[in-house]
């Protein structure tokens, strides 16, 4: 049993697939918001999501593996969170997670910064990030809103 834990220690990281975020890069906060999806700690979670309001702002949403979902609002380069929520998903609703998560779609869209969701979670052994417009999300992805439970910030007037 030691020997398999020292092993998963040891192990390599699992490789991750990013988007090409070069239309956004160097504006503002961008990296600094980005950064969250790629640490090695992300890792361990089943889900996160980062809806883009501007280059300093994002909505963060957190759904660890035992269904601990959280979401908060980020203002950098304050670093200030602001406001944000806590719950407990049921088993039934982490099932239904789980299943929305396999239907996620590969591809990625590049709209406005305003309009960006930046989704990351574990497909096979890869940590994978995919893009979308979050005021017209893939049904799997709406459906892991409907989920987890969409703040109210993210439901404001789409950017043109």
């Amino acid at each position: 049993m030691l020997l398999g834990g020292l092993l998963l220690i040891h192990a390599p990281l699992p490789a991750q697939s990013l988007p090409d975020f070069a239309p956004y890069a160097g504006r503002g906060c961008f990296s600094d918001l980005i950064s969250w999806h790629t640490s090695s700690a992300a890792r361990t979670n089943l889900l996160m999501m980062t809806a883009f309001l501007s280059y300093n702002v994002g909505l963060r949403y957190l759904v660890r593996t035992d269904g601990l979902e959280d979401n908060w609002t980020d203002v950098l380069p304050f670093r200030g969170s602001r406001g944000g929520t806590q719950k407990q998903l049921s088993e039934g609703d982490l099932r239904r997670l789980s299943e929305a998560i396999r239907r996620f779609p590969p591809h990625d869209r590049y709209p406005p910064i305003g309009n960006l969701l930046v989704v990351s979670f574990m497909r096979g052994t890869n940590w994978t990030s995919h893009s979308y417009n979050w005021a017209s999300p893939p049904p799997p992805v709406k459906e892991a809103f409907d989920i987890i439970g969409e703040s109210w910030v993210t439901r404001h007037e789409p950017i043109k």
